[in-house]
């Protein structure tokens, strides 16, 4: 029984079309720090700040750091949520590129003579994902409240904390690999972590019996893939 994990996926995108908001030229990159002229989007105004060098202080050196920052400011202060997509324009493409790492986590679980398996549970190694550090559990025969279907759980690593107020909303899916086609089985969990709640399970509609019949390779293992990503979190809810 082995597993496999990604921290992040990358996601590289071309376009032809100019970002349709705003556009930076940069034509001497021999300082630090850039500093774009003032701009307006949303009803407020940023700049653009690049190290081309990249940004020592925030673990960026090699590369090239990117910002956007805020220049309004409201009495009393408020949160201003903003989707940012850097676009760079490639000379010898011709096309704009854009480079994303995805936030979520990667999990691939080879599980060996599924059929004769004694162990109930399998756990993955503790992940960093948001500020905390978790735990992933697969149950293949099911937990105490799902006997014989294949259920997962999510945990707060060991010492992790969450402070009055502090929700984590996850979203888990999970798949199991047909090894003969395209016919995989899926399902997923969601909800919230809270400090009543540090852990969150779901049994999934695969029984033991029907995984055997038709997901088992000829040497009898079962390949299960399983991402994990934060939707939600809350600091300082006033409810909880």
């Amino acid at each position: 029984m082995g597993s496999k994990a990604s921290d992040s996926a990358m996601l590289k995108t071309w376009r032809r079309n100019p970002p349709s908001s705003s556009l930076v030229r940069l034509s001497q990159l021999a300082n630090d720090k850039y500093e774009s002229p003032p701009f307006s989007s949303g009803g407020h105004n940023w700049r653009l700040v690049v190290y081309p060098k990249g940004n020592e202080a925030d673990n960026g050196r090699g590369f090239v750091s990117m910002y956007v920052e805020c220049l309004s400011s409201t009495t009393p202060p408020i949160d201003v949520f903003a989707y940012l997509t850097f676009f760079v324009f490639s000379e010898e493409e011709k096309r704009y590129l854009s480079i994303q790492v995805l936030p979520f986590h990667k999990f691939s679980w080879s599980i060996r003579d599924f059929a004769l398996l004694e162990q109930n549970d399998c756990v993955s190694k503790t992940f960093h994902m948001g500020e905390k550090d978790w735990t992933l559990k697969l149950y293949p025969k099911g937990d105490s409240e799902a006997d014989d279907k294949l259920s997962q759980h999510l945990h707060l690593a060991d010492g992790e904390t969450l402070s009055k107020g502090e929700l984590i909303f996850v979203r888990v899916n999970l798949q199991v690999l047909d090894p003969r086609g395209s016919n995989h089985l899926k399902g997923w969990l969601k909800g919230w972590i809270m400090n009543s709640n540090k852990e969150m399970g779901l049994p999934q509609s695969m029984s033991f019996d029907k995984i055997e019949g038709a997901y088992l390779d000829r040497e009898g293992t079962l390949e299960v893939e399983i991402e994990c990503e934060i939707e939600n979190s809350h600091k300082n809810h006033p409810f909880f």
